[in-house]
């Protein structure tokens, strides 16, 4: 469409004739998690190109769809011995993310959202030159363009969500990057993405724009708000009394410092507002009041989660100097656009030798040599999470040898090397009590999973959590629990269908003769012998689960308080029933694609029967639903 369009830009207004241009996602650059595998079924590479399937509503295997939802993942079990580390800002409301380019750089106007199922996660949108516009002024971090708060949205439906997003003003940016953040907390199943269009005018539509652009931020000194705000209060130091037997003055009548005399809270609140990192670096030179305020908010432990599109390594190596106490490290998501690099890091963690907690998600700087760095500077940690860490690169398993006090090591999504040295980890990790290894790639060979359980069994005592998603070949499983029983109380095996077979079960099971094994002795011997078990994810085990089975498994599980059994074979009403009579702590069950004979009528009356437990259920043959075209128009929900 083509349109005249006035852009304001100062006190000038210049009338300009452009042409808007619409295009999807060219490219998936970076993500959080992901539920399925790339290039297969959920995957986040679904984001690329227009949408397909336009108009469907439902659980579609043709869209991006994150690991998690809902509050679930948030009460595992694991977290309640391990609290998130540090403060996390108000206005942080961030869990999921997905990094798009696009093919043509252009001044975005509005963005379309296509959601398939599930829909209200988006909170943020941050966009991104990254040196295609002014690359002398470095511009190439994230700015922030929207912000909202997560919604719960019912009936499920097919949404194309609009945000409202600023004018185009002498900040306009031709964008070559888009980031959106998600949290699904409100979200009554998984947030399913389609495709984004992004609608606007080409950069060579934009010249006029970009040249009074260059000229503006070259002439001006960028200073930011809180900054200038911050300019007017009174907080200069109090003048030294001068010392006995001088001719020093002093004046009597000093004005008086106000901001000092404010409570701790209020200063921490007007702090809060601080939104980008450097503004709260360059704050703490104010003054030496706000100096202390600011230390004194890291106290033991600090998140720098929030901050990560301003966080650079100069700022985390004064930091880790003045605290080298600093118990607690949440560094995740940082590290974009190389401002982290591998000289400041060393650096800085050469004060970190008091560390026992460090999160490193989806920090794609990470590499064998800062892990090496961590190595010889933290070896006091407890806690390592490196979920999606070096975002594909392959690392050396070698290199977690050295941290022989780690009870928790999360290493999922992670790509790894040196196959034979990866049997013989926990010969070092002795201490291991949590492992997390879900859709961690060992390079050629998947087998290994299982030598790692008989590895565990061997070294670890008192192990208690277990996740290790879409792991096909667990044929030693089941001795793996029996060996555990009482301390086991998290087992995540979803979508790893082969664990149930080949081996010799214990009590003589034998699944290598053509005669099927007694699935129900096996299913109550395991609930049997792990009493405490709290969160069992089955995703997608097939095995036939009889009435009596599930209410052996409600009965033998007194604690259990989430369960998946999406895709298991044949599950029935009674058995339903069974299970959440006996499980009366269970609080989460999802029995989505469970049985052909689950209808709404049926599964309605067994929400009714049992209220306090959220129960999840897609039904095959109700999903998925196509929307009428001439109602298309109301599906396109603008922000107000």
């Amino acid at each position: 469409n083509e349109y005249k369009s006035y852009l304001r830009m100062g006190s000038e207004e210049s009338e300009v004739e452009i042409t808007t241009t619409s295009q999807y996602a060219h490219l998936l650059k970076s993500y959080s998690s992901q539920y399925g595998t790339l290039n297969a079924a959920y995957s986040l590479q679904k984001i690329e190109g227009p949408p397909s399937s336009l108009y469907t509503c439902g659980d579609l295997t043709s869209s991006t769809v994150f690991r998690t939802y809902g509050p679930w993942w948030l009460t595992l079990p694991q977290h309640e011995v391990y609290k998130p580390i540090g403060r996390t800002p108000s206005w942080f409301k961030s869990h999921d993310f997905i990094e798009v380019e696009l093919k043509d750089p252009m001044y975005i106007t509005q963005i379309k959202v296509f959601e398939t199922f599930s829909p209200g996660g988006l909170v943020r949108i941050l966009v991104s030159d990254y040196q295609t516009e002014i690359p002398t002024l470095n511009l190439s971090k994230w700015k922030t363009i929207w912000r909202g708060s997560p919604q719960h949205i019912t009936p499920q439906q097919y949404r194309i969500f609009i945000p409202k997003l600023p004018k185009h003003s002498k900040k306009s940016i031709a964008v070559k990057y888009v980031r959106f953040e998600f949290n699904s907390m409100l979200c009554d199943y998984y947030h399913e993405l389609d495709a984004v269009e992004f609608i606007g005018y080409p950069r060579t539509q934009g010249d006029t724009a970009a040249d009074y652009l260059k000229k503006r931020l070259f002439s001006e000194v960028k200073i930011s708000i809180p900054l200038k705000m911050m300019e007017n209060l009174n907080i200069r130091e109090k003048k030294r009394i001068p010392k006995k037997n001088t001719t020093q003055k002093v004046d009597a009548l000093e004005k008086p410092n106000y901001f000092e005399i404010l409570p701790d809270e209020l200063i921490n609140l007007i702090l809060s507002y601080l939104t980008e990192f450097k503004d709260i670096m360059e704050a703490r030179l104010t003054c030496t009041l706000l100096n202390t305020s600011i230390i004194a908010q890291i106290k033991p432990e600090l998140n720098l989660q929030p901050y990560f599109n301003t966080v650079k390594g100069h700022h985390l190596e004064k930091i880790l100097e003045e605290r080298s106490d600093l118990q607690k490290l949440n560094l995740s998501w940082c590290g974009v656009n190389h401002y982290i690099s591998q000289k400041s890091f060393e650096t800085a963690f050469s004060y970190a030798t008091s560390l026992t907690e460090l999160s490193i998600r989806n920090c794609t700087f990470v590499d064998n040599d800062i892990m090496k760095i961590l190595g010889d500077s933290c070896s006091q940690l407890k806690y390592l999470d490196m979920f999606h860490a070096a975002e594909g690169r392959l690392l050396d398993i070698r290199n977690l040898y050295k941290f022989t006090n780690l009870e928790y090591l999360d290493i999922s999504m992670c790509h790894f090397n040196e196959l034979g040295k990866t049997v013989v980890m926990f010969d070092h990790l002795k201490n291991i009590k949590w492992f997390l290894a879900g859709g961690t790639i060992m390079k050629y060979l998947d087998e290994v999973w299982n030598d790692i359980l008989q590895n565990i069994a061997a070294n670890c005592t008192g192990f208690r959590g277990l996740n290790l998603w879409r792991h096909p070949f667990l044929p030693n499983l089941y001795k793996f629990m029996f060996h555990y029983g009482e301390t086991l109380q998290y087992l995540d095996v979803g979508w790893c269908g082969s664990q149930f077979k080949g081996g010799d079960l214990n009590g003589g099971y034998n699944y290598n003769t053509d005669t099927r094994p007694n699935w129900d002795e096996f299913f109550k011997d395991i609930s049997r012998a792990t009493p405490n078990m709290e969160v069992v994810v089955f995703t997608a085990v097939r095995p036939i689960m009889s009435t009596e089975t599930l209410t052996a498994m409600g009965r033998n599980w007194p604690k259990l308080r989430q369960l998946d059994l999406l895709g298991a074979k044949n599950v029935t009403f009674d058995g339903l029933v069974g299970l959440l009579t006996e499980a009366k702590n269970l609080q989460f069950l999802d029995i989505s694609y469970t049985t052909h004979d689950m209808n709404v009528r049926l599964f309605q009356q067994l929400q009714e029967i049992f209220p306090k437990c959220d129960i999840k259920c897609i039904v095959l043959g109700m999903m998925p639903f196509v929307l009428r075209h001439e109602d298309v128009s109301k599906y396109e929900v603008e922000e107000a």
